[in-house]
C-alpha cells in the first residue's frame, strides 16, 4: 500500500515537473516580435511598451535606440507605409526567455513619394513577463 501511494506522488510529480518545463511554441514567440513591428508601424508608444520590457533597447545603425526614439522617428514622416517582412533562421525558447535569429526585409514609402528598402540581419531577445512574451532587445545591422 505505501509503495502505490509513493508511486503515485511520484508519477505526479513527473507530470507537475514535465509540465512546469513545456516549452512555449516558436510561434508564439514570433508572433511577439511581431507585435512590436506592429506597434512601430501605428507610432504607437504606449502600443510598444505594451510589447516591451521597461528596459527595451534597440541597437541599430550605432545608436542605441528606445521606444520613445522609434516613435519620434516615425511622426518624423509626414506619412509612412511598408511592411516588414520575416524569414526566421533560428527561435530559441527556454524557460522565460527566447531569442530569435532573423532576415528582416522591410519595403516602404515615406511622405508617399519615396520607395525605401532595406534588408536588415536581426537578433531579438524576449522575456516572459506576467504570462506574456515581451521584446527585451534587438540588435539590427543592414545585410550587404
Amino acid at each position: 500500500m505505501k509503495t502505490k501511494i509513493a508511486l503515485s506522488i511520484l508519477a505526479i510529480a513527473l507530470v507537475f515537473t514535465a509540465c512546469q518545463h513545456q516549452k512555449d511554441d516558436p510561434a508564439i514567440v514570433q508572433q511577439s516580435l511581431k507585435n512590436w513591428f506592429d506597434a512601430t508601424k501605428a507610432k504607437s508608444l504606449d502600443k510598444l511598451n505594451a510589447a516591451s520590457t521597461k528596459d527595451f533597447v534597440l541597437f541599430e545603425d550605432g545608436k542605441v535606440w528606445k521606444n520613445d526614439s522609434m516613435v519620434n522617428l516615425m511622426k518624423g514622416f509626414k506619412k509612412f507605409t511598408g511592411d516588414w517582412k520575416f524569414t526566421y533562421l533560428k527561435t530559441q525558447v527556454e524557460d522565460s526567455t527566447a531569442y530569435i535569429t532573423y532576415f528582416d526585409d522591410g519595403n516602404f514609402v515615406i511622405n508617399d513619394t519615396t520607395p525605401v528598402k532595406f534588408k536588415w540581419l536581426e537578433t531579438a531577445g524576449l522575456k516572459k513577463v506576467d504570462g506574456q512574451w515581451k521584446v527585451d532587445f534587438i540588435h539590427s545591422t543592414i545585410r550587404k
